[in-house]
């Protein structure tokens, strides 16, 4: 179950990052939207993909409630599958790149 989670973290960050880049930001809540929804749907784990909600289910009741073992595994599961998405993303987007200057640059030199 860890590995559906991370291969699912995997794919949500490769997406986000894709869409971020792309320049087509106004795909971006209808594709987020979707592959949450496919991942909810076709993993075991219900696809939590962030370890504060993994740690929030383990501290909640009810349906969502997860035991400390689906938690020890989650949480470093979700944690691997975002170092895994880097690397597709830093290899289609190496910082110094014109995407990775027209995309990120603005945004750090506008937080500054």
């Amino acid at each position: 179950m860890a590995a559906a989670t991370a291969g699912a973290l995997v794919g949500l960050i490769i997406a986000f990052g894709e869409i971020s880049r792309s320049g087509r930001k106004e795909t971006g809540p209808f594709a987020v939207g979707a592959w949450l929804l496919a991942a909810v749907v076709a993993t075991p784990s219900a696809s939590y993909a962030n370890p504060a909600i993994t740690i929030a289910a383990f501290f909640a009741a009810g349906p969502i409630a997860l035991s400390l073992s689906q938690t020890l595994a989650y949480v470093p599961a979700e944690i691997a599958g975002a170092l895994i998405a880097l690397i597709p993303l830093s290899i289609a987007y190496p910082r110094g790149s014109a995407i990775y200057r027209a995309t990120v640059e603005p945004r750090l030199e506008h937080a500054a």
